[in-house]
Order: C-alpha cells, then sequence, then structure tokens
C-alpha cells in the first residue's frame, strides 16, 4: 500500500540523515517492509498485521551488530530503520483495530514525529534486539519444515556438504523409495548447516 503524499511531506519536514541523506522518518504501510534474512526475504513486523507504522533511522553506534552473514550487506550508511510506533485504535497489548492515516490526521502525525524527536521512540534495547528476534523466528521456521518433512516420510536425505552428507536416511522397509524426501544441504541457512548432520542411514535433529 502507497503512503500518502502528504504524510510523506510531513516525515520529510523533519530532515534527512547525514550520510546517506534519506528521510530521518517514513511512514509505511507494515506488511510491505522486508528485509533479508539468511539469504530469504522475510517480513519486519509480522506481529503487527494491516497496521500503518512509524519508522526511524537509527544510527549504527546505537544500534548494536550488524552480521552481514545473515543481513548481507548495510542497507546504508547511517543506520537501519526501526519501528517507532504502531497507527491504531487501541492500547497496545489488548485488542487494537486498524486506524487509516486519514482518521489519525496530519497534525496528529506531525505531533507524533515531535515526540519521537524529543522522547527517543525507540528503545536501545529494541534496536539491539530486533534483527535477533527476526533470526530466531526464521530458524523455528526452518526447524518446522524440517520436523514436518520427517513427519510425512521414513526419512529426510542431506545431499552435499563436507561430510558427505548423500545418502537418504530412514528405517529400511519402512517407506518405499517414492515416499521419501530430500533437502539439500545447501538450500538451509549456514548456521542450520552447522547444526544439522546426516550420516547414511540415520538423522540428527536440531535440538
Amino acid at each position: 500500500m502507497q503512503t500518502p503524499e502528504w504524510a510523506k511531506q510531513i516525515a520529510d519536514s523533519f530532515g534527512t540523515t547525514l550520510l546517506a541523506g534519506i528521510p530521518r522518518f517514513r511512514v509505511i504501510w507494515a506488511p510491505g517492509v522486508t528485509e533479508q534474512c539468511f539469504g530469504k526475504t522475510v517480513k519486519s513486523y509480522p506481529h503487527l498485521g494491516d497496521r500503518w507504522i512509524l519508522e526511524e533511522v537509527v544510527p549504527w553506534s546505537l544500534y548494536g551488530e550488524w552480521r552481514e552473514e545473515a543481513f548481507g550487506p548495510k542497507p546504508n550508511s547511517d543506520g537501519p530503520y526501526c519501528h517507532a510506533h504502531t497507527i491504531q485504535f487501541g492500547i497496545p497489548g489488548k485488542e487494537t483495530q486498524y486506524m487509516s492515516l486519514e482518521d489519525f490526521g496530519a497534525e496528529s502525525l506531525r505531533l507524533l514525529i515531535k515526540c519521537a524527536v524529543e522522547t527517543k521512540l525507540v528503545p536501545h534495547w529494541l534496536k539491539k534486539n530486533h534483527r535477533l528476534e527476526i533470526m530466531e523466528r526464521e530458524e523455528k521456521d526452518t526447524v518446522q519444515v524440517v520436523d514436518d518433512a520427517f513427519d510425512d516420510a521414513s526419512g529426510i536425505g542431506l545431499v552435499g556438504g563436507p561430510l558427505g552428507e548423500n545418502a537418504i536416511s530412514g528405517i529400511p522397509g519402512k517407506k518405499t523409495s517414492a515416499d521419501q524426501k530430500i533437502i539439500l544441504l545447501e538450500d538451509l541457512p549456514p548456521h542450520l548447516q552447522a547444526k544439522l548432520r546426516c550420516k547414511p542411514g540415520s538423522i540428527k535433529q536440531i535440538s
């Protein structure tokens, strides 16, 4: 969903970053915000649902460690955009409802950004832990895929890898070869490849 021009103009009026020259603040549709996690494109805010949000550029010096092997090159020289506020009806932590930017209003948006400037709406712990949470969520999803495949077939084979994981594992006689599934080791994120190793005739599941 496209951000209305009037909302962009209000956000832009609060200035740009020093090096990259991008707006310090932006109003954006949460489901449309994505980022890279171990070579995959993932949603940044799946827990927020269909909501407009305010994001703020957080300097790298305050953000915390950036792991290029997980997230790729830094998106810009000043810092990443981080969630500052969700625009919605209701109280966070309880039942909330969608609010349009038109209902929120231009003056409310201007006041919200002023509050972000004055009180620093993005807590330091959130800046440092946001991508850690994304990594944990991505790892959990990948483990679930492996578990589902293991339940559906007698075994899972990992093909390739430095340890020669090139055999289909399973319990002989329980399933035919047509029932077995193969997961390519190189298709798994690097951190899972290091944890998941398979020898002929057996499988080690991730704890």
